[in-house]
């Protein structure tokens, strides 16, 4: 058996405290044999592991004790007691058993630090929560409404049309039509023109015709405004000259006949 240490040694070197602290140092009770473990040794791999001097580290102490177990293995216990200002002390006793008492002061030394941790870490004051965000006024979403059209005192039209023609002139045709005009509000007038190309007819006997119109006229209108739309209602009158030239015949001629109309329509 090898002779024990007599009844710990205490690391009063390493548990300075300054008259003006309130908290306590950390202290380390060793009883182990003198072959064992050294406790200087054993107090800087405590400091290593957890960064800083056990003679800075408040509010826990430790007691260490390893004793052979005699089947050639090692037994430790660390007991480490918390003693935090304004709280009641806390013990807590870890049992380990090793093949050697070396492996047990690096397992202690360890476990000391695990415990110091977890000391700083409650001590620790919990960071100040962040302030509340400002309350943000609910958006209000504004619709610009579409501004209506309008239009100018006064305004020109232009226009140049193709339609189809049937019953002015022999069977159906095409024609071609320009228009110019000014408005003011829903009321425009307009000045057209247009022509209706030559179209043939014949008699039974073979003879007959070829005929054309030109024409021109005046129209006004009312035309309210509804959004992109224009409502349309028209009168007026036209004036034109209808020309004839004869074909199939012994001594073909050509003539020209006024032609007038009275005009009206509807549309958008």
């Amino acid at each position: 058996m090898q002779p024990m240490r007599a009844c710990g040694v205490w690391m009063a070197v390493l548990a300075f405290v300054a008259s003006t602290e309130a908290a306590r140092a950390a202290s380390l009770v060793l009883d182990a044999p003198d072959t064992c473990v050294d406790p200087t040794t054993l107090g800087q791999e405590v400091a290593d592991l957890v960064g800083r001097p056990l003679g800075e580290v408040p509010d826990v102490d430790f007691r260490l004790a390893i004793r052979p177990t005699g089947d050639g293995r090692w037994r430790s216990t660390l007991e480490s007691i918390e003693h935090r200002p304004g709280a009641p002390e806390t013990r807590h006793v870890r049992e380990l058993e090793a093949r050697s008492c070396a492996d047990l002061g690096e397992a202690a030394a360890l476990a000391m630090s695990v415990s110091i941790r977890a000391v700083a870490e409650t001590a620790a004051p919990p960071p100040p929560s962040p302030p509340p965000p400002a309350p943000v006024a609910d958006a209000t979403i504004v619709r610009t409404p579409p501004r209506p059209a309008v239009r100018p005192a006064w305004y020109g039209l232009a226009s140049v049309s193709v339609a189809a023609d049937a019953g002015e002139l022999p069977g159906v045709g095409l024609g071609v039509a320009l228009s110019v005009g000014a408005g003011r509000g829903a009321t425009r007038a307009d000045a057209f023109g247009g022509w209706l190309p030559p179209r043939d007819t014949t008699r039974p006997d073979g003879t007959g015709g070829s005929f054309q119109l030109g024409y021109g006229g005046l129209e006004g209108c009312f035309a309210p405004t509804r959004g992109r739309w224009t409502a349309l209602g028209c009168a007026g009158g036209e004036l034109g000259v209808q020309h004839g030239t004869g074909l199939n015949v012994v001594h073909p001629t050509t003539g020209a006949a006024f032609w007038r109309a009275v005009r009206a329509s509807l549309g958008f």
